[in-house]
């Protein structure tokens, strides 16, 4: 994870760290402090208590997550770079979308979310949603879901309903929405 370390009216003990694989950063006058395991909330106590006990008089400490990578969401189906993604604070159903490529061109505009842990507002724990090919508002409200660590995020492939027979233009179609019998023959010319 990278932390942005905020020492109000101390910009030289201000610093964006990267947490090290043991759990520690470093930080002007302090060095190595451990923060493996707290919340935003504790490590700007720790810090400010850390500062105030040697360095300053009641120091102002501001601590924000600006990128993690030890929180990711799993991006499969019909992407063009599917895989592990990390979730950088505040993460969007587009933000992964787009750090995996956007869809390909079998994908049908469906994504699945299966949440691990927790759920959705209304307390579902899998939330479908269609993405259209002109964008309306309510894509656009989508787009903006909020993902958390562990989401599985999947991108359906379109389905395809073959006519084949006494019609006018037999052969493949994709399937759009809900299709009859008579809106499939209908498709391919009656």
């Amino acid at each position: 994870d990278v932390v942005e370390v905020n020492v109000l009216g101390h910009n030289d003990l201000s610093r964006t760290a990267t947490v090290q694989p043991n759990g520690s950063i470093t930080l002007p006058l302090l060095n190595e402090v451990q923060i493996a395991g707290l919340t935003v909330s504790e490590v700007q106590r720790k810090l400010t208590t850390l500062l105030n006990k040697d360095f300053l008089v009641d120091p102002h400490v501001e601590v924000k997550v600006t990128e993690y990578q030890s929180q990711f969401v799993i991006v499969v189906g019909e992407v063009n770079t599917p895989g592990r993604k990390a979730l950088r604070g505040g993460s969007r159903l587009v933000d992964v979308l787009v750090d995996s490529g956007g869809f390909t061109s079998h994908a049908s505009g469906e994504v699945v979310i299966n949440r691990t842990e927790g759920t959705f507002e209304g307390g579902a724990k899998v939330l479908r949603v269609r993405l259209g090919g002109a964008f309306s508002a309510q894509d656009y409200v989508t787009l903006e879901i909020g993902l958390r660590q562990g989401d599985v995020v999947t991108a359906l492939a379109r389905s395809y309903v073959t006519v084949e027979g006494e019609v006018q233009h037999p052969g493949r179609y994709a399937i759009e929405g809900e299709l009859t019998v008579t809106g499939a023959i209908s498709t391919a010319g009656g």
